[in-house]
């Protein structure tokens, strides 16, 4: 009875060490280089929750100005279940910008664009074509003369159907005159069932893009790549059905 009993502090003991010795390893990462000062958190969610907490968009959040404050501009974490280093200092964001070609996303939000897109690894080229795709669609003159009055015209349109309705959703409605726009924007008119779907799926994109990267069903993750497969098959759909009719896009 005695053996037993010492057999098992003995395997207790071992895996107490085993832990600490993870979690040492967890705390304190390998580099070939010399890291920046900094901590892991918790294994796995490492500093998760405390980032994720609401702020003040025009703001930093509390989790950047304690750690800036704590380790300076630079420093090493966890989010999303894996470990990064934050920079704040604006001439080294500058240097990495012009020299490094790994984005710096999590991995839920390469799921999103696909993780053998180069959306986020274009060269000077591309980057250009790019901006001035962006700039002729959004610019100033573009806002003042097309999308504004598209806005104006979605959104008197929804503000007449909640009236009718007794209640609106702000935050919802919000993400269709979004999703509703910019998908004329881009593809021209489509039917409003299509469009209705478009902001259906778009609904799961901002609570799936920062999270850990599980693919678990019923997580975030999991909700946001169904989403993006039925948004691919619908705006496939509406590209094949446009050019069979030789309809323009947007």
């Amino acid at each position: 009875m005695v053996d037993v009993y010492n057999l098992w502090i003995v395997i207790v003991s071992l895996i107490v060490v085993k832990l600490c010795h993870l979690i040492y390893q967890w705390s304190n990462p390998k580099c070939n280089g010399k890291l920046p000062p900094g901590s892991m958190g918790y294994p796995i969610i490492g500093e998760t929750i405390e980032f994720m907490k609401p702020h003040d968009a025009l703001q930093f959040s509390t989790f950047l100005k304690k750690r800036v404050l704590r380790h300076g501009p630079v420093f090493r974490t966890s989010l999303f279940g894996g470990k990064v280093i934050i920079s704040m200092d604006n001439e080294l964001n500058m240097e990495m910008a012009k020299t490094n070609r790994t984005p710096g996303i999590t991995k839920s939000i390469a799921r999103l664009f696909g993780e053998d897109n180069n959306f986020f690894l274009q060269s000077t080229e591309s980057h250009k074509h790019v901006r001035n795709l962006t700039i002729q669609m959004l610019g100033s003159q573009s806002l003042k003369l097309r999308i504004m009055e598209n806005i104006d015209l979605l959104a008197r349109t929804h503000m007449e159907e909640g009236a009718r309705n007794g209640s609106l959703d702000v935050k919802e409605t919000t993400s269709k005159i979004l999703i509703e726009c910019l998908a004329k924007k881009v593809m021209g008119e489509m039917e409003p069932e299509a469009a209705k779907k478009l902001a259906l799926c778009w609904r799961y994109f901002p609570s799936g893009w920062f999270r850990l990267p599980f693919n678990f069903p019923g997580i975030g993750v999991y909700n946001m790549m169904k989403a993006r497969k039925r948004m691919k098959k619908l705006l496939k759909e509406e590209v094949l059905k446009k050019r069979e009719a030789g309809e323009e896009f947007g």
